[in-house]
C-alpha cells in the first residue's frame, strides 16, 4: 500500500492517502473526488474484483442456497457488465466507495498504534482521528538540536552587538574581556546538558550582550 501511495504526485495528495480511512472517506464524499485517481466519485465504478460473484449469481446450474450470498452482493452493489465493454464489471459508485474505505490494513495499523500503552494520550488521539503519526526526536537528538541553536544564537548576538568576530567555533577580535565572555558561553554550550540548560545559556548570553552594547558592563 505504501508503494502505491508513493505514486501520488502531490504532498497533499499523499497526506490524504495516508489519512485515517474515515477521514479520507469524509473528504472524498465532501468534494466528490477520488483522491488517488483525481476522478469524480461517480465515475469510479469499476468492480472487476466482483466478477466471480456476478458469474456465480448468473450460473443456472448452481443450487439457490449456493448462489444466495452472491445474489445479495450483486443486488446490493448493482453489479452488471459495462454496455460499452462487456469484459468490464461496473457497480454503484457510492457503495463501491464505501467498500473501498472499509476495514483494510490501514485500519489495522491505526487501531494497533492507538492501542499502544507506552504513548501519550494526545499522540494516540491524533493517530486515531487523522491516521498520521506524531514523530518527535529522541532526547539525544533534542539536546543536539538545542546545542546547535545555542551556538548559532551566541554567534549571532555577538555579531549583532559588535562583541567579537567568530572564527571557526570561537571568537577573535574585539575587547579581550568581551571576547573571553563570548568564548566562555560557547564552551558552556559545547558541554551539552539538558534542553533547559541550553535555553538558559542563550538567555543569559543575550542579556550580557545587550548590557555590553549599552555600556553597562565594563564600558
Amino acid at each position: 500500500m505504501e508503494d502505491i501511495i508513493e505514486l501520488a504526485n502531490e504532498p497533499g495528495q499523499q497526506a490524504i492517502l495516508r489519512s485515517a480511512p474515515w477521514l479520507r472517506f469524509g473528504l472524498e464524499k465532501v468534494f466528490q473526488k477520488d483522491v488517488f485517481t483525481n476522478r469524480e466519485l461517480q465515475a469510479v465504478n469499476n468492480a472487476n474484483e466482483f466478477k466471480l460473484a456476478l458469474d456465480l449469481h448468473k450460473r443456472e446450474d448452481l443450487p439457490d442456497f449456493v448462489k444466495a450470498p452472491f445474489t445479495k452482493l450483486v443486488n446490493w452493489l448493482e453489479l452488471k457488465r459495462d454496455p460499452s465493454n462487456r469484459k468490464k464489471i461496473i457497480g454503484n459508485p457510492d457503495k463501491l466507495h464505501m467498500l473501498r474505505s472499509g476495514f483494510t490494513s490501514r485500519w489495522q495499523s491505526i487501531i494497533g498504534s492507538a492501542t499502544k500503552e507506552d504513548q501519550e494520550m494526545w499522540v494516540t488521539s491524533v493517530r486515531f482521528l487523522t491516521g498520521h503519526m506524531v514523530i518527535e526526536p529522541d532526547q539525544k537528538q533534542k539536546r543536539s538540536i538545542e546545542k546547535s541553536m545555542t551556538i548559532k544564537e551566541i554567534r549571532d548576538e555577538a555579531l549583532k552587538n559588535n562583541i567579537a568576530r567568530p572564527l571557526g567555533m570561537f571568537f577573535v577580535g574585539g575587547r579581550k574581556m568581551d571576547r573571553d565572555m563570548a568564548n566562555m558561553y560557547i564552551k558552556r554550550a559545547l558541554e551539552g546538558g539538558t534542553v533547559q540548560r541550553q535555553r538558559r545559556i542563550r538567555e543569559q548570553f543575550k542579556k550580557r550582550a545587550e548590557r555590553i552594547k549599552k555600556g553597562t558592563i565594563g564600558r
